[in-house]
């Protein structure tokens, strides 16, 4: 029975992560697809998983296990090997993938739900205007 270096482990349990997480994505994006409920939410009464967060899972999983396959160690370079190399563009481009949804869903968050679903602040609110208003304001018609 072979065992397993220590310095395997955590490569062994990033890799592992990675394809548990991607299975959470693609299996609620089966969901989705499929229009199931079992699939898109943990229980009945909680909130679905978003099909974009489905995808960000995803992407994050695979990116955990391509940029873990393609580690200098993985490929079996010396440490001198360049950690931004062709063969990790790809992945990189998936975790800044995975960021720039992140991002979106804050600054939509923080930015346009701020005062309610679509709903501006009251200082917005523009009734039409009634004669008794344009008078108040030095406006009124003459007739």
């Amino acid at each position: 029975m072979s065992e397993t270096p220590v310095s395997e482990l955590p490569r062994r349990l990033a890799v592992l992560a990675g394809v548990m997480v991607f299975l959470v994505g693609a299996f609620v994006s089966l969901g989705w697809i499929l229009d199931l409920d079992v699939l898109k939410r943990v229980a009945p009464e909680w909130a679905a998983m978003a099909p974009l967060t489905a995808l960000a899972f995803m992407l994050s999983g695979a990116a955990l296990c391509g940029l873990v396959a393609t580690s200098p160690r993985a490929v079996g370079r010396s440490s001198e090997w360049m950690p931004s190399s062709p063969r990790r563009w790809p992945w990189q481009w998936f975790a800044a993938a995975v960021a720039f949804i992140g991002a979106d869903g804050m600054v939509t968050k923080v930015l346009l739900d701020a005062h309610g679903p679509r709903r501006l602040p009251d200082r917005f609110d523009v009734d039409p205007p009634t004669p008794r208003r344009c008078h108040r304001a030095g406006r009124a018609r003459s007739g």
